[in-house]
This record gives structure tokens, sequence and C-alpha cells, in this order.
């Protein structure tokens, strides 16, 4: 069985005429039970649940003119959660993002921005402990608008994360207008996925060797206008990956199940969706996808001798 509670709220003033707050607020309760097997009675319910907790707010301030925008948003993610097993923590995420967008500086858009976080973490169950680390990143973005029908694009972020160290991220791209009615575009990005404190340190399954994933994807797309009221996109996309962070057997129990660095992977695929707009209050989108998934095992490190900062 299953029972929760969502709410969700939102408050927006209008400072001046270029000045907009607004602030989000989420929250959400419930418990849930896993299945009881056919041989099992009906009642009582079955023995093995869970009971999540979380919630999210953020406060934006939001500036623009007419060639300028800015926007300055601090925010947290909290929750706890508690399992029949005895598991019992709580975590947070803490974090302040700066953004600012230049428009109109010749032919460009210029994009820049910061961001700071912290996430932590506490294991209320025996063994308890407290954990937390930071993560600060700076980025950088333009578009440049070369010629009529063309629009280049790249960008680089930098990330300092106390696991990860120092990681570059980057993207490029362009996008040509064939005609009025018909674009073709390609990007290509760099990412990576550091690893959370929940598969850091908390739980049993925790692995403090873990390593960031790597993510490079390439995708090439068309978008084409038959009408005012009807829209084609076509995307090719491959999708590579490595060190995939996933809860595998743990040859050395207990605990018999453990995060780790799986190997590599590949998606290849595509995606097509159909956008129509009939009329000024009705807007509908139609999409169909194809993904093929490919995996390369490496060698899995279990091992848990980096020491966490406990307290």
């Amino acid at each position: 069985g299953y029972n929760g509670k969502d709410t969700t709220g939102r408050l927006g003033y209008q400072i001046s005429e270029s000045l907009y707050a607004y602030c989000n607020v989420k929250y959400f309760d419930g418990k849930k039970y896993e299945p009881l097997r056919s041989t099992d009675p009906v009642s009582p319910p079955s023995d093995v649940w869970n009971i999540y907790e979380r919630g999210a707010i953020d406060l934006t301030l939001d500036y623009k003119t007419d060639n300028f925008k800015t926007i300055l948003k601090t925010y947290r993610n909290f929750g706890e959660h508690e399992f029949s097993d005895g598991r019992h923590s709580k975590d947070y995420t803490n974090g302040i993002k700066l953004e600012s967008v230049f428009f109109n500086i010749g032919n460009h858009i210029l994009t820049t921005g910061l961001e700071y976080k912290k996430q932590g973490g506490e294991r209320i169950s025996l063994p308890e402990g407290n954990w937390d680390k930071e993560d600060f990143s700076v980025y950088v973005f333009d578009e440049f608008s070369m010629l009529e029908h063309l629009i280049i694009s790249g960008g680089v972020r930098y990330n300092r994360d106390e696991i990860a160290d120092d990681i570059f991220s980057y993207q490029a791209g362009a996008l040509y207008k064939t005609s009025e009615k018909t674009s073709l575009r390609v990007n290509y990005a760099k990412g990576y996925r550091a690893p959370l404190i929940n598969e850091l340190y908390l739980f049993p399954p925790s692995n403090t060797m873990l390593k960031e994933e790597e993510i490079y994807n390439i995708e090439a797309g068309l978008r084409h206008d038959f009408s005012k009221f009807f829209s084609i996109d076509i995307v090719v996309f491959k999708m590579e990956g490595d060190d995939l962070i996933e809860l595998v057997s743990n040859p050395s129990p207990p605990p018999f199940m453990k995060f780790a660095n799986t190997g590599s992977f590949t998606f290849k695929g595509t995606e097509t969706t159909l956008y129509f707009n009939p009329c000024s209050w009705l807007k509908g989108m139609l999409s169909y996808s194809t993904c093929l998934l490919y995996t390369s095992p490496s060698p899995r490190d279990l091992s848990t001798s980096r020491m966490p900062s406990s307290a």
C-alpha cells in the first residue's frame, strides 16, 4: 500500500518595473508498504515499509531591462527517510546561484554565472554520523549570430567539488536556418555527475571510493514548420558515459549490495516530436523515441578506505 501528501505553493511580487521577486515551496510526505507475497495474509499489512519526508524552498530575485537580465536565487532542499530495517537519516542541499545575461553585445548573447552549494547528511540510526561536502562552479555561455541564418554557440563550466576535485564541462553547437520554415542544428557536450551524500556515506550500501560519472553527448536535429499550426522536430543522438554509479552485489558482504562505478555505457536513439497549435487556447505535442543501450563493465572498487569527514 501507499499513502502520501504533496503540497506546492508559489508567491510572487512585482517590486518595480524591472524587478520581480518570487518564492516556491514544496513539501511531500508518505509511507509505502512493500507488496505482500501471494502466500501472506491480507491483514496485517507488510512489515517492510519506507517513510519519506521531503521539502524544498527557493527565493528568487529577477531583474530585467532591454539589454540585461540577472537572477539571484537561494534554495534549500531537505528530507528525512526512515526504513523498517532500522535505517534512518536526514539530508539537505543549500545553495545560491547568480546568473546574468547580456543582450545586444554586437551579435552576441552572453550568459555568465556562478553557483555554490553544500550537501549534508546525518545518519540517525546506529552508527551515528554527520557528513557534508561543498561544490562551487562558474560558467560562461555565448550565442553568436555569425550570419543572417547561422548561430554558433559554446560554453564552459568549471566545478570545484570536494570529492571530484576540479572538473571542466563544455558545450558547442550550431544552428542553421535553411529557410524561414526549416532549421538544422548540431550540439556536442561533456558533463558529469558527482556522487551524492547518500551514495558516499549514509547507508550500508554507501561507498566513499566512488568517482564522478562522466557523460559525452552529441546530437543533430531538424525542425520544420509546415504552417503556424503544425511543426515537426526530429533528433538523432548518441550519449556515452564512464564510471556509471549503480547499486550492485557486494562480493564481500555485509552489506549484500553496494554502490560502485560499474563501467561505461552508450545510448543511441532518435526522437520525433509533433507540435500542433490549432487555436489560441489549445496547444499540444506528440513524441515518439527509440533508444538502444550498450554497456561495458569495468573492475569495481568496493573498498571504503577513503576517510569521510564525519563528526
